[in-house]
């Protein structure tokens, strides 16, 4: 099967979480013997990456069998659909508007929780993003660091600034995120990498605990890549957040509520809350099947083409 797909941004250069795992899924369906040709804006040059063509900027050419974008990056995936009359797929990753959505034969959801808050009435199916705990863990080092991951306002930075403030006497660790304004202040406490980080691991090495006071989530990569290590996440309850970490397997304080999250802090600073935080969050990741989440993507993908896909 011959596979177009239209992305605003894609890796290794772009490090934000929807477009790599949107990359783990079509480098597996070019595992399974599918040519994925990936037309984006953001480079000029023509490279390969895992088994998938990424192209600049221009047509894919056809025929195609099958057309795959984000919500918000269909318009030119629509009318490329339409053109070659082939199925089209939208992954909806984060914040989705209807219109988004028009034109779509199946819309991939990453979450119960953002399929219904969507609205969407059309054919759909919800599938976590792969994580495989053992490419995420790590040895800590012992810094226990205070970790957040992007620094913009939808992810809560405000309140990660005002916490840092309130809490002179804690070490905190700001990691610049792939997308977004990145609102970067000095404080003493604050360790700030300003570049997206190629191998999280590095940090999760050296963050005992991580922070995501995110307004909304439609998942909690993040957070689920840092559970594999063993570290707890204190987070707003946003409803794919809980969905990925499960009420039993977070702490949770609301996005605006400082003294909640100070108070939460404070709690973990007890040995025995703190171990049984680690545990359950290495618990959760455990039970993360990343095999499970790419061959259903394959599968329902295939089914949108199943001569070809024979």
């Amino acid at each position: 099967m011959r596979i177009a797909a239209f992305c605003t941004w894609y890796p290794p250069r772009i490090r934000v979480g929807s477009y790599l795992t949107t990359h783990e899924w079509f480098r597996h369906l070019a595992a399974r013997g599918h040519t994925v040709t990936v037309t984006t804006g953001w480079s000029h040059h023509r490279y390969q990456l895992d088994g998938v063509a990424v192209l600049g900027w221009e047509s894919p050419g056809d025929p195609v069998d099958l057309v795959i974008c984000h919500a918000g990056d269909s318009r030119a995936a629509r009318h490329f659909s339409a053109q070659v009359g082939s199925p089209l797929v939208v992954v909806a990753h984060g914040a989705v508007e209807p219109h988004h959505l028009a034109g779509a034969d199946l819309v991939v959801f990453v979450s119960d929780a953002q399929r219904g808050e969507t609205g969407w009435d059309g054919p759909s199916v919800v599938i976590p993003p792969p994580v495989d705990p053992a490419q995420h863990r790590t040895r800590r080092t012992g810094d226990d660091l205070i970790t957040i991951v992007n620094l913009n306002t939808s992810k809560g930075v405000d309140l990660f600034w005002a916490l840092a403030a309130a809490e002179p006497h804690r070490r905190f660790l700001a990691v610049a995120g792939g997308w977004g304004r990145q609102m970067i202040r000095t404080l003493p406490n604050v360790e700030v990498i300003r570049r997206p980080v190629t191998d999280m691991r590095t940090v999760w090495a050296r963050t005992r605990i991580l922070l995501m006071p995110s307004v909304a989530e439609t998942w909690g990569r993040v957070a689920l890549e840092a559970a594999a290590s063993g570290i707890p996440t204190i987070a707003h309850p946003a409803s794919g957040l809980v969905e990925a970490l499960g009420v039993g397997n977070g702490v949770w304080a609301g996005w605006h509520d400082l003294a909640a999250w100070r108070r939460a802090l404070a709690e973990l600073d007890h040995p025995v809350v703190y171990a049984a935080a680690s545990r359950a969050a290495r618990a959760r990741a455990d039970q993360l099947n990343p095999a499970e989440s790419l061959n259903r993507f394959a599968t329902v993908v295939e089914a949108l083409a199943p001569t070809v896909a024979a």
